[in-house]
């Protein structure tokens, strides 16, 4: 076992880490009954930035907004069905699918095991949840790893390439990452594009991303300005219990 890797198992017996979904998105904190500790996910902060005109014309052409809110859906549940089958690949090394699995799904695992068996890879962990008290998001890195000796931060994306949100959301990754392991930094930052349109041949896209230390700062100011202009709160979505036994 590397020492990172044993630093990574420490810090994550010590560091439990509880999601609250709320009015404006996923928050991560060790400690649900303090808000002070709650912090939003970096997915959740990057929601206030636009994806651009183009974006924006595709969900004016698609035929309403229940289509766009079924589709994207549909697109969500493909994409966190293939985090988690990519994790027991690369943590098992071998993966059974169930029988039924579509066709998309199966093509996005054999894009990954194109690139994988292209690249000279040591997979040290997935699913790191990060999160410092002195940050204030958080969120979850899919795979560390060292490629070609570097130690780097891979981010698995089964959709369209956002370029500015993908940046954005690795540089405040690697942020947290190297407050925790401050011995041991980031050195690369990569979005990891499956794909599942292919027919002869599994293809990929691998694209590194250049770290800008004035980013995370230029987000959080962004979040902190919508939520004071919108005088918005942050509260929990849970439902108030409501109780078993009624008369007339």
């Amino acid at each position: 076992m590397t020492p990172l890797k044993k630093k990574l198992n420490k810090y994550k017996k010590i560091t439990r880490l509880f999601r609250i979904d709320t009015n404006v998105g996923r928050c991560y904190t060790p400690d649900p009954m303090n808000k002070m500790a709650w912090k939003p996910s970096v997915t959740t902060m990057e929601n206030i930035i636009s994806k651009g005109i183009m974006f924006e014309r595709w969900i004016a052409n698609f035929g309403g907004y229940d289509k766009v809110c079924e589709y994207v859906g549909k697109k969500a549940d493909d994409g966190t069905l293939v985090h988690e089958l990519l994790e027991v690949l690369i943590n098992d090394k071998n993966l059974d699918l169930e029988q039924d699995t579509p066709n998309n799904i199966k093509k996005y695992i054999q894009s990954f095991i194109a690139w994988y068996e292209e690249t000279d890879i040591i997979p040290i962990a997935t699913e790191i949840q990060l999160y410092h008290d002195d940050v204030p998001f958080s969120g979850t890195a899919d795979l560390l790893c060292y490629i070609d000796g570097q130690l780097s931060m891979i981010d698995f994306k089964t959709g369209n390439e956002y370029k500015t949100t993908h940046q954005i959301q690795l540089c405040c990754y690697k942020e947290i990452f190297d407050m925790i392991f401050p011995k041991d930094p980031i050195k690369h930052i990569y979005c990891l594009y499956v794909k599942s349109g292919w027919r002869k041949k599994p293809t990929y896209k691998l694209k590194e991303y250049g770290y800008d230390p004035t980013i995370s700062g230029a987000l959080n100011y962004l979040w902190e300005f919508n939520n004071k202009a919108n005088k918005t709160k942050i509260v929990s979505k849970v439902e108030k219990e409501l109780p078993n036994q009624y008369k007339l």
